[in-house]
């Protein structure tokens, strides 16, 4: 606890002391006197110990007021429990926050994920109309929404694309005709989707992939070059123990050559 103060330099105050000062002190005087500037010394010299009961304190710590601050409506005293309290309020808030930020994160993977599979769709039936000279082969109602529903629909009701009215055989030729190119239709979509690794694809799509013209491959690329230089480690030399220069552990020139001048040299 400070008891003196010598030499007080501010505003009001010219090398100014004061001796004898309590756990409690009131200070008390006309507008401009220098309260709030003797106050706010005290403060700055022990901000550990001092506390300033002035108006700003006040407002912060005592009043309740409304939703634009003019009006106030009581009195809050917190205790020690309250604000164990509070602060496990602001606590949990944060968390909040944090795991806002990470649902937000997953539903964008999400939509992006979807928006891929709806991707692949559209190109199986561009590619199937293709194939079977049609155009009357529709995509799934709301599949770009819902392309993993559209996916199960494709998967479970294979659906006829054609109504023919059975009066002859000719009629019956074509309905057996349309059936079959339906059912080779369908058979290559189910082929090709039943293809996808799902989960490998969703790994995939997940992976950060530095562009190759970007500032930090080229960075990347050119620090690999510069320390195979330095160890004098080419593509076809025999293998050899060497030594880092810079780590001091021992490696295989043959296996750093083979894993790295391919990443050197791809495009």
């Amino acid at each position: 606890m400070i008891t003196n103060l010598t030499d007080i330099n501010r505003k009001s105050f010219h090398q100014e002391s004061i001796i004898g000062l309590k756990e409690v002190n009131c200070f008390f005087g006309i507008n401009g006197a220098g309260k709030s500037a003797l106050a706010n010394y005290i403060l700055d010299s022990d901000k550990e110990h001092a506390i300033c009961f002035d108006t700003k304190f006040v407002e912060n710590n005592m009043l309740v007021t409304d939703s634009n601050d003019s009006v106030v409506t009581g009195v809050k005293l917190k205790i020690s429990e309250q604000v164990a309290d509070q602060n496990r309020i602001y606590t949990l808030n944060s968390q909040i926050k944090d795991f806002e930020k990470s649902i937000n994160g997953n539903n964008q993977k999400i939509f992006q994920s979807k928006n891929n599979l709806y991707n692949i769709l559209n190109m199986q039936l561009q590619e199937a109309r293709v194939q079977f000279q049609v155009n009357n082969i529709h995509q799934k109602p709301n599949a770009e929404l819902n392309p993993v529903e559209a996916l199960n629909k494709w998967l479970r009701e294979p659906k006829l694309t054609t109504t023919i009215e059975l009066n002859n055989v000719s009629d019956i030729n074509r309905k057996i005709n349309n059936l079959q190119a339906n059912m080779n239709y369908q058979r290559t979509i189910l082929s090709k989707i039943a293809k996808i690794n799902f989960k490998e694809l969703k790994k995939d799509l997940e992976t950060i992939v530095i562009k190759p013209n970007s500032q930090v491959s080229q960075i990347f690329i050119a620090w690999i070059s510069q320390g195979l230089t330095l160890h004098k480690i080419s593509e076809n030399r025999p293998a050899e123990t060497k030594k880092c220069l810079f780590c001091g552990n021992t490696f295989n020139s043959k296996d750093i050559a083979k894993k790295y001048f391919p990443l050197i040299k791809s495009e």
